[in-house]
């Protein structure tokens, strides 16, 4: 089984010390597309609201210093058992976008880079 999830998104709240989780967390707005309604428009895209559980002390340490509510974010992670209504993934990687950057150009980045990587 594979368990590998890959979000963009804002930093809606964060970092803080979460003593119940045991590590440092996160909440990342990450607005997904969705399908053509029956006139052919885009609906607009529905917000979810993920919590990141950040175990690494080091990597925990530098994001507080950088990370700020409002942050454009790409992360990398597994996910881990929700809590309170919230989806949990623990962080493996995080890359800062430019906040000019749409969810658009980010998805076709991801399929370009995809793509590349096939081809090699």
């Amino acid at each position: 089984m594979i368990n590998r999830t890959l979000l963009a998104g804002r930093v809606a709240r964060g970092p803080w010390l979460n003593p119940e989780a045991g590590c440092c967390c996160l909440e990342l707005d990450v607005s997904h597309p969705r399908p053509l309604d029956g006139g052919g428009q885009l609906q607009p895209p529905a917000e979810v609201r993920v919590e990141v559980l950040i175990p690494n002390r080091r990597q925990a340490e530098a994001l507080r210093r950088w990370i700020k509510t409002g942050s454009y974010l790409a992360l990398s992670g597994y996910l881990a058992p929700p809590a309170a209504g919230l989806t949990r993934v623990e962080l493996e990687r995080c890359e800062f976008l430019p906040d000019d950057l749409s969810p658009m150009d980010f998805e076709e980045e991801v399929r370009r880079e995809a793509a590349q990587t096939r081809a090699a």
